[in-house]
Formats: structure tokens, C-alpha cells, sequence
């Protein structure tokens, strides 16, 4: 009886462990994803900056990882960027920053750190029609204070 819950939590951890896998090639200087709308998407790093004017608490969300962050922003519009605040860099996981109707202004920014922990992505750009959300991506609400 107790083996149960067991396999149940490894099957859970199991989709965790191969995103952090792939969270890797998402440091790179694109984001890609793939819908059944757009085949491959992709989001490319505008800067990498250390500090940029955050924005209020309802549009500053815990995500797992980079590619998340433009899922978040997709169910979530007009958004032109978005910023990823790197939390644990082991996990791939941050915090997304949306910016409705807002167009990045890099002068609000700073690049002056030997390690920036913000990357800025530009909308994505996708071959064969236009950025969707990826089916069963959960959809999440901004966080009510």
C-alpha cells in the first residue's frame, strides 16, 4: 500500500527532471518552442541586464523556466517582451516579468554586473504561423494581494 504513493511521486518528479535537462539549451541566446498552430518558435535574447524597474505585483510570476515565461505572456496580452529574473539556476526555474502594452526601453535598464540575472526576450517569431499556447500548458491568473 505504502509503494503506491512512491511510484505516484516519481512519476511527478520524473517530467521535472527531463525540463531541467532541457532548460539548458533555453540559456542559449533563444527561446524555441513548438505548437500545433506554429511548428517552431522561437524568442531571442534581446540583453541580459541586472537590474530593470520591476513591474507591479500582479504581473511578477513564479515560472519554471524561460520558455514558460512566454506561455505566461501569451495568455496574457498585449505583451511585446517579457523579462526572466533567474531564481535557482539549478532548476532553470524565476520569476517571468510581464509588461502589458509596453515596448522594452533598454535606457531603464543596467548592464553594469559581472553576472546579470535578467534576460529580456523579444516577441516570438514563428515558421508556419503565429506564437500559441502549447497544448496543456496550464494557464495561470496574476497573483491577487
Amino acid at each position: 500500500m505504502k509503494i503506491a504513493p512512491f511510484w505516484v511521486s516519481s512519476a511527478l518528479l520524473v517530467p521535472r527532471a527531463l525540463a531541467v535537462l532541457t532548460e539548458s539549451k533555453a540559456t542559449s541566446a533563444t527561446l524555441t518552442a513548438s505548437t500545433a498552430a506554429a511548428p517552431s518558435c522561437t524568442s531571442s535574447l534581446t540583453i541580459s541586464l541586472c537590474s530593470y524597474p520591476e513591474p507591479g505585483p500582479d504581473f511578477a510570476v513564479a515560472i519554471d523556466s524561460r520558455a514558460s515565461c512566454w506561455d505566461y505572456c501569451k495568455a496574457h496580452p498585449p505583451c511585446n517582451f517579457v523579462i526572466f529574473s533567474a531564481g535557482k539556476p539549478n532548476t532553470g526555474t524565476g520569476t517571468c516579468w510581464l509588461y502589458l502594452g509596453e515596448t522594452f526601453d533598454a535606457s531603464k535598464g543596467s548592464s553594469n554586473s559581472a553576472n546579470p540575472s535578467l534576460s529580456v526576450y523579444s516577441q516570438p517569431v514563428c515558421a508556419g504561423g503565429s506564437a500559441s499556447t502549447i497544448a496543456g500548458a496550464c494557464a495561470c491568473q496574476p497573483l491577487a494581494h
